[in-house]
Order: C-alpha cells, then sequence, then structure tokens
C-alpha cells in the first residue's frame, strides 16, 4: 500500500488512480535514460542562459558606465568649474579623492542648503570624484570641523544623510 500524495488515503501499489481523489500520478515511475538526458539537457540550458544572462547584464553595465563617463567629460569643464565655485564660497574645506570612496569635507554652509540643494550638490560632488578617479563607488561627505560623516551619495542610491 502507498499514500496517495493529493488526498492521503491508502491505495494499493497496483492502482492506476486514487479511487477517493482521482489522482493519477500514485506509482513513482522508474526513470529512463531519454528522460534522464531530456533534464540534463535542461539543466544544461538552464544554466547556460543565466551565465549568458549574466553577460549581457555585465555589458550593459558597462555600456552605461561608458556613456556615463562620455557625458561627463563633455561637461568636465562645468563640473570642475562647480567644484571650486563651492571650495571659494566656503562649502567645501578639503577634499580626498584618490580610491574607491573619496572624501569631501564640507561646512557648516552644506547644513543651511534645503534638502533638494544638498542632493543636487551631493550629485555635483559624485560627478566630480568620478571624473578624476573613474574607481570612485561611493562618496562621502564630512563635517570639515569634527571629521565624522553627515552624509554619502551613490549611483543609484542618491543622497543618504545621517
Amino acid at each position: 500500500m502507498i499514500k496517495c500524495s493529493d488526498c492521503g488515503m491508502e491505495v494499493s501499489q497496483n492502482a492506476k488512480a486514487c479511487p477517493n481523489c482521482g489522482n493519477s500520478t500514485l506509482q513513482s515511475r522508474p526513470l529512463t535514460m531519454k528522460t534522464g538526458l531530456l533534464l540534463a539537457g535542461i539543466a544544461v540550458g538552464v544554466i547556460f542562459l543565466i551565465v549568458i544572462g549574466q553577460r549581457q547584464q555585465a555589458q550593459t553595465q558597462s555600456a552605461e558606465t561608458a556613456e556615463l563617463r562620455g557625458r561627463m567629460e563633455e561637461n568636465a569643464t562645468l563640473i570642475n568649474r562647480t567644484f571650486e565655485s563651492a571650495k571659494e564660497m566656503g562649502l567645501i574645506a578639503d577634499a580626498r579623492i584618490t580610491g574607491e570612496y573619496p572624501e569631501i569635507f564640507v561646512t557648516g554652509v552644506f547644513d543651511a542648503l534645503l534638502l533638494k540643494k544638498k542632493q543636487e550638490f551631493a550629485l555635483s560632488l559624485y560627478l566630480y570624484c568620478l571624473l578624476h578617479n573613474p574607481s570612485t563607488e561611493v562618496v562621502y561627505i564630512k563635517n570639515a570641523y569634527s571629521g565624522k560623516t553627515i552624509g554619502t551619495f551613490a549611483k543609484g542610491l542618491g543622497l543618504e544623510l545621517r
């Protein structure tokens, strides 16, 4: 006797269907060579599709980064001028843009900005750092006087204030 997988009733091993619910998949059938090869082929196909999908995603991300860099280089003068103006206005006290995680030290003027202006300013900092350091992933915005991180800016995430 075996249990029906649908209703749980005890059914003869020789039955073709459950007399209670009509389930016709009572017996486990041995795996044939043809079925095994079919399953192996499906598994290989799925793995192939996953690998191809990952390659295409990496190529798309690479193309998006190249497009962003191209636009940045076209606007390099404007990006640099915006950064220098912020320094002259006393908004930026110092900048360390080496490595993947550059640090920009801002003064109290940053605190006085409205949120929308802080977001725009953080984007310009990110673009400036990316222009001069292509490995930039996240820009840390720090208080010039305390050295504490007051926010970060990352592509796709935007500005996060602490």
